[in-house]
């Protein structure tokens, strides 16, 4: 039984900082099941490291009986993919994406030119458009069929969630509404400012890699200290033991938390405002 007391404690420790950590974050808290579906991998991945960070809680409680220790352990697992990658991930999918939309611009361009109109030139593309966004693409051309283009257009700018997928969509709900003089001119010079948005992105990113290596570095180091000093060095870490020692710990290390989470702040992209946004509706299945 005294055994499994500082378990339940670890474990209700780290439900209460993942459920702490969705709340400020704005992520779910559960997966999202739909029709009794599977969920989807960024659901999973929140519950495996609200699973990690309670394991890491438990085992901190259980080895040195500090709960402000198990809190902090917990809080590290939480924001290890930020402390570590940083944004590197989305940045990458930001420049991924970005090149997309230039080369299915392009691709709409000669189709036109080819003296296509824009639902062949659009149903054309949805074969060899970009691995980025071959999924939306498909999508709207399947949904051009059915339904009046700007509106499928609007869907496929939703989908792509992307500033350019909204002046893209632009252009062409144009082009589809009322027709559009030099469509092919215009698509042209869409994929070049997409390209020089794409090498854009690649140079913040680069510019910003040292801060992220830094971050990672500060945090590794840190867990390795603590890890070691807890077993090797038990008896220094002594004053901790108290209730005022938890304190002190609970102030140093949630401070030490806090300028690494600044650090991850600065070597963030923000990314730039959409023209124009709304929820999808049924016609986006």
């Amino acid at each position: 039984m005294t055994a499994l007391l500082p378990a339940a404690l670890g474990a209700g420790i780290g439900v209460g900082l993942y459920l702490l950590f969705a709340g400020l974050t704005g992520r779910r808290a559960l997966p999202r099941l739909s029709g009794g579906g599977p969920a989807g991998p960024a659901a999973q991945r929140n519950v495996l490291r609200a699973a990690a960070a309670a394991a890491a809680a438990v085992l901190v409680l259980v080895a040195t009986g500090w709960v402000a220790g198990a809190v902090l352990a917990g809080l590290v697992v939480l924001l290890a993919p930020a402390l570590v990658g940083g944004g590197r991930g989305q940045s990458k999918a930001a420049i991924a994406r970005t090149e997309a939309m230039a080369t299915w611009a392009l691709q709409l361009r000669d189709t036109i030119a080819a003296a296509g109109g824009l639902e062949q030139a659009i149903e054309a593309s949805a074969h060899v458009a970009p691995a980025a966004i071959a999924d939306p693409v498909r999508r709207l051309a399947r949904r051009a069929g059915r339904m009046p283009l700007p509106e499928a257009l609007r869907v496929f700018a939703d989908e792509v969630d992307d500033p350019l997928a909204d002046k893209l969509t632009v252009a062409l709900t144009a082009a589809a509404s009322s027709g559009a003089g030099d469509l092919s001119g215009l698509l042209g010079k869409l994929a070049d400012s997409a390209q020089q948005e794409a090498r854009m992105l690649l140079r913040v990113q680069v510019s910003r890699t040292s801060i992220r290596t830094s971050v990672a570095i500060i945090s590794s180091v840190f867990v390795l200290f603590a890890v070691a000093m807890v077993a090797f060095r038990r008896e220094y870490l002594q004053p901790y033991d108290s209730v005022g020692g938890q304190l002190v710990l609970a102030l140093v290390g949630g401070v030490f938390l806090f300028g690494l989470w600044l650090l991850t702040r600065l070597a963030a992209t923000t990314p730039p405002e959409r023209l124009f946004t709304r929820e999808l509706g049924d016609e986006a299945a």
